[in-house]
């Protein structure tokens, strides 16, 4: 049999920002990576300002649903010109709002954003660290009415970030980048933008799949 190596991945396009969600889990760390599509010119300063953005609406939308144990310390930006990075980061201390007992580290409350292209490997997801006891209505699956107040802050949470307008950047768009397409490389990786997202009922891990995804 002959030996293949899959291709490297391009750059991505000029105006692409690798955002990069950093949280500490007593004595874990987590991340939940996406990307963002901005036009502009922003300097290291402007992206300081789109992190600390950032940073506010993770805390107004998903960090009123994770547990104390979660805590949101640092929002990193890498912002790809076409002929290097910039990178800019916000720090600070934010726990989640909610109480009582937890599930294991291990554990996530999974979003599903959906987008306009379909592809061979299923839909973008985030997997949320954090996962307070009360979210649960089984061992394995989440109440209704968790789901439900995860997915309507998920489509808050595309709102608010498609809404920013930080110094020097014109536009924003969160959504995820496509690097690869029937095993070639894209040149360039092309950004396909949330259109809305879903919470999963099931309770999931943080490091695969659990099967099939249930809403």
């Amino acid at each position: 049999m002959p030996i293949t190596t899959e291709p490297s991945p391009n750059p991505p396009p000029a105006g692409s920002v690798r955002v990069t969600f950093k949280f500490t889990l007593d004595t874990k760390t987590a991340t939940v990576g996406m990307w963002l599509f901005i036009t502009g010119a922003p300097t290291s300063p402007d992206l300081v300002e789109l992190a600390t953005d950032l940073f506010g609406i993770w805390r107004d939308t998903f960090l009123v649903h994770q547990h104390a144990d979660a805590t949101l310390v640092e929002v990193e930006c890498r912002y790809f010109t076409g002929s290097g990075e910039i990178l800019g980061s916000a720090f600070g201390s934010q726990a989640g709002l909610v109480g009582g007992d937890a599930t294991p580290n291990n554990t996530a409350q999974l979003i599903s954003w959906q987008i306009s292209a379909s592809y061979r490997g299923g839909k973008p997801r985030s997997y949320i660290p954090g996962v307070p006891q009360s979210a649960l209505g089984s061992w394995s699956t989440l109440t209704d009415s968790q789901v439900g107040a995860l997915t309507t802050d998920a489509g808050s949470f595309i709102g608010l970030v498609d809404d920013l307008t930080p110094t020097d950047i014109d536009s924003v768009s969160v959504g995820c980048m496509h690097f690869f397409s029937g095993g070639a490389a894209l040149d360039p990786p092309t950004f396909d933008p949330f259109l809305s997202g879903s919470a999963q009922k099931r309770l999931c891990t943080q490091r695969r799949r659990l099967g099939a995804e249930i809403f």
